[in-house]
C-alpha cells in the first residue's frame, strides 16, 4: 500500500510540474502579448495627442468589453473582464 501511494503521489506531482509549465509559457505569452497591445495603444493615444482628438472611447471601450465576455467560455471571468480591462485601458493611456 505505501508503494501505491509512493508511486501516485510521484505521478500527481510530475503532472503538476508538467501543468505549471505550461502555465508558465502561457504566462509569458499573455504579458508579451499586453506589451504589444500597449505599444499599439500607446501609437494611437499619440496620433489621437497630435491631432487633438479625445484620448478616451467609452463607446470603445464597452464594445471590446462586451466581445471579449462573449468569447469567454468560464463564467468567472466573464465577470471579471471589466476590472481587468479597466487596468489595461488605464495603462494603454499613459
Amino acid at each position: 500500500m505505501l508503494l501505491n501511494k509512493t508511486l501516485i503521489k510521484k505521478t500527481v506531482t510530475r503532472q503538476i510540474t508538467q501543468k505549471r509549465k505550461i502555465i508558465d509559457k502561457l504566462d509569458a505569452t499573455i504579458i508579451k502579448l499586453l506589451n504589444h497591445r500597449l505599444r499599439i495603444a500607446q501609437y494611437i493615444v499619440n496620433l489621437k495627442r497630435k491631432y487633438g482628438l479625445p484620448i478616451t472611447s467609452s463607446q470603445r471601450e464597452k464594445q471590446i468589453i462586451n466581445k471579449l465576455q462573449k468569447i469567454s467560455k468560464n463564467k468567472d471571468l466573464k465577470k471579471e473582464i471589466p476590472k481587468i480591462y479597466k487596468i489595461i485601458f488605464r495603462l494603454s493611456k499613459k
